[in-house]
């Protein structure tokens, strides 16, 4: 990822507010949630803040938890 992009998943319809995530650094990526808002669905993802590596963890609606290291580079 580069710094200021956002990784978004394509999660199944009507399920984007029901999927969590974590970084165990928030200074270089930072889950941002999904769902509703002001009439728009937005998809959950996770923000790139500052370039390093962090490891990340997604949780879907049915509690399967997915583990992935997010690497963020300078534009």
């Amino acid at each position: 990822m580069v710094v200021g992009t956002a990784l978004v998943i394509a999660a199944p319809d009507g399920t984007d507010a029901e999927w969590t995530g974590t970084t165990a650094d928030r200074t270089i990526a930072e889950f941002s949630a999904g769902g509703a808002s002001e009439g728009a669905t937005f998809h959950p993802g996770f923000i790139a803040r500052g370039m390093g590596t962090t490891e990340a963890t997604l949780t879907g609606p049915e509690g399967k938890e997915i583990a992935f290291r997010i690497s963020v580079v300078a534009p």
